[in-house]
């Protein structure tokens, strides 16, 4: 049962055009990408494994990362 969750790696690739393992970083704001996870639901992040690829983001919280996200790299 997924409990409403998406594995985050589709949503990175389709909506913002990257590569999950980039894209986590503005989850929790590592490196130097800004926080924009704050507030959104996210399961098996952060994990020590480095299995970026077990990120699930919440279905209801897509569209606002998505938008925060594109809105910070000045994409459409």
């Amino acid at each position: 049962m997924n409990e409403g969750f998406v594995p985050f790696g589709d949503v990175a690739r389709q909506q913002i055009g990257m590569q999950c393992q980039y894209a986590s970083g503005y989850i929790l704001g590592e490196g130097r990408c800004p926080n924009l996870g704050d507030g959104l639901r996210f399961k098996n992040w952060p994990n020590t494994s480095g299995d970026y690829h077990s990120i699930e983001i919440h279905q209801d919280d897509v569209e606002e990362f998505v938008r925060r996200v594109k809105e910070h790299r000045g994409t459409p």
